[in-house]
């Protein structure tokens, strides 16, 4: 069976246990029976055909109900209906000539139930029906015919006995297969619903991604290519390369990229925060063992990025002091980029500007238990605080 083990294929593995149990039963108790009547009444080759057929191949089944696919289990369970149906039918042909008494009916008339319940767990309702209205109609015709014509209310009574107490194990079955296939409906529905929200949040991932690399990359390029600040400049180059090979990367499933070790991921903090200020003071603190996520690894560089950018950009120069602390322990990873500059108001930046809302704050929110803080007030600088935690 598939990961996603069908409800369906388990009620009927589990029906197919205790049918397999109850033939076990039903054959030992019958045993004195079939060796009487293949000794007296019927052909023994046709006994040593029909007995081990109708007692053996429901526990076989069961046992291997676990190995066989649902379309398999229907086949074989529908197959044996049939083998019952034959064997009963064929009990005639196989009799002597002489009639057997009222009191020891044919022993296939005994065991009704075992070929009308795989017929509910293989067929439709209305072909487990017909099944069943069959058997019993084989049975009256048998019953009567096998006492020499002598009693036909006998042969009814039998007939209706079968019916209804076939009719119990029958509805159960159709009932619990029923239950079991709006079960799995729903499961499907389900996973339906939850694949569609998977991807809806991946397309918003990468799409928040996305929004922060051209704010990022290519909208700080085309500022400073036309600001023309001379401590800048010279990163104009590589910054339009590192946009390009982003973009590219953004292009291709990630899916399979392995997690980044902690001292990896502290290294390529390092090196991003570095080549945008080579004289930032940087404390690293490492005690994780666990590798984390590539997705938590990219909001972490990209967002401490970001706001390395938005401090050289907005905070007063170069000369301003700055410092970042890329911490990474058990529980989690925080990064914080502050500097010593003029600071803003909060209140007064534009909701939709997106240094902030997608480069920063959208970053970190895209990811499980990621989240960012901006702490800042006129005149006493910024900090900014990165922070995941681990589930």
């Amino acid at each position: 069976m598939s990961g996603h083990d069908l409800a369906e294929a388990r009620v009927v593995r589990a029906i197919l246990a205790v049918l397999g149990i109850a033939a076990l039963i039903y054959g030992g108790l019958s045993l004195v029976a079939v060796v009487d009547q293949a000794t007296h009444y019927v052909s023994p080759v046709w006994t040593l055909i029909a007995a081990p057929v109708l007692f053996l191949v429901p526990p076989v089944l069961a046992v291997v109900s676990r190995f066989l696919t649902l379309r398999t289990l229907r086949l074989a369970l529908g197959a044996y209906t049939v083998a019952f149906l034959i064997a009963v039918g064929t009990w005639l042909p196989a009799m002597h000539s002489a009639a057997m008494p009222l009191d020891s009916p044919p022993w296939p008339l005994a065991i009704t139930s075992l070929g009308t319940v795989p017929a509910a767990l293989a067929w439709r309702p209305v072909s487990a029906w017909a099944a069943l209205a069959g058997n019993a109609a084989l049975l009256v015709i048998v019953r009567y015919a096998a006492t020499g014509g002598e009693n036909l209310s006998e042969a009814l009574q039998d007939g209706v006995f079968a019916i209804a107490f076939s009719s119990i194990f029958t509805v159960v079955a159709i009932v619990a297969i029923r239950n079991a296939r709006a079960l799995d409906a729903a499961a499907a529905v389900a996973r339906g619903i939850a694949a569609s929200a998977a991807s809806t949040a991946a397309r918003a991932h990468e799409r928040a991604r996305l929004d922060a690399l051209i704010h990022d990359e290519l909208m700080t390029a085309l500022y400073y290519a036309t600001a023309d600040r001379g401590e800048l400049t010279g990163s104009v180059r590589s910054q339009a390369q590192r946009a390009l090979a982003e973009l590219a990367r953004l292009d291709a499933s990630r899916d399979d990229e392995a997690p980044v070790e902690p001292h990896a991921l502290a290294s390529r903090l390092r090196a991003v925060l570095l080549e945008l200020s080579s004289g930032l003071t940087i404390a690293t603190e490492v005690r994780r063992t666990e590798p984390l996520p590539v997705s938590v690894a990219d909001a972490f560089a990209e967002g401490a990025a970001e706001a390395l950018r938005n401090s050289l950009r907005h905070a007063g120069g170069p000369e301003v002091r700055r410092s970042a602390v890329i911490r990474i322990t058990a529980r989690g990873a925080t990064v914080i980029v502050r500097d010593e500059g003029k600071g803003f108001d909060p209140a007064a930046v534009d909701p939709y500007r997106l240094g902030l809302v997608v480069s920063i704050r959208g970053r970190l929110s895209a990811v499980p238990h990621g989240s960012a803080h901006v702490a800042t007030a006129p005149g006493r600088g910024t900090t900014v605080t990165l922070d995941w935690r681990d589930g």
